[in-house]
């Protein structure tokens, strides 16, 4: 059985999901809503944010894919000593970091051979662990292959009340030449035809 996939996703309303300051308390202040069984964490959400994520106290089991043993070890020793940790590997997984966690206690699971095989690693979450729903909190990359292969049942956007910008063909920011960052303050928000949701901000640099 495919454990429930939700994935979180911050981003601004230009659409990117990097390149602006992501507000990490609107994580303490959904947390009773982000009711799962597992955490599913990509490296780079692991290395800098899994305290606004997830509690240090908390029963979810806090899933890591780390195929090739990106994550700092002195880190997951640090930060697996005081949570459920499990990391999913692949045959091509570096053997001296499966002999690491190994050594360390460090719970993982082999599943797929050149990279992880997520369908698979669902499967086996729910199978070994009970796992019914799981919180995803990863980048582009990894939440659109969860999204090609058709594991995703939900999609919950944090939008942030900025225009990114940073390359060329943005639709706000092409002609300025500082690409400077725009703040904005949410006005109105509407269910409009078709479930289309209208924002309306005002831009903070002007004085009205």
């Amino acid at each position: 059985m495919q454990p429930k996939v939700i994935l979180y996703i911050p981003m601004s309303l230009d659409g990117k999901t990097s390149g602006f300051e992501i507000n990490m308390n609107v994580y303490k202040e959904i947390k009773s809503d982000i009711n799962s069984d597992a955490v599913f964490m990509d490296v780079e959400a692991f290395k800098t944010s899994y305290t606004s994520i997830i509690d240090s106290s908390s029963k979810q089991l806090l899933v890591l894919p780390d195929n090739m043993g990106k994550i700092p070890r002195s880190m997951l020793l640090e930060r697996t000593s005081k949570m459920n940790v499990l990391v999913l590997c692949s045959r091509s997984t570096p053997q001296d970091y499966l002999n690491f966690l190994e050594e360390n206690y460090i719970n993982h699971m082999i599943v797929g051979y050149d990279e992880v095989n997520m369908a698979t690693a669902f499967e086996e979450l729910n199978i070994q662990f009970g796992v019914k729903t799981i919180a995803v909190h990863a980048d582009g990359v990894l939440n659109s292959n969860l999204m090609i292969e058709d594991l995703v049942e939900e999609i919950s956007i944090f939008m942030h009340p900025t225009l990114a910008g940073a390359n060329n063909d943005d639709m706000f920011l092409q002609n300025n030449p500082e690409n400077q960052k725009l703040d904005l303050r949410l006005l109105e928000t509407k269910v409009v035809e078709d479930e289309i949701v209208y924002l309306k901000y005002r831009i903070m640099k002007y004085k009205f």
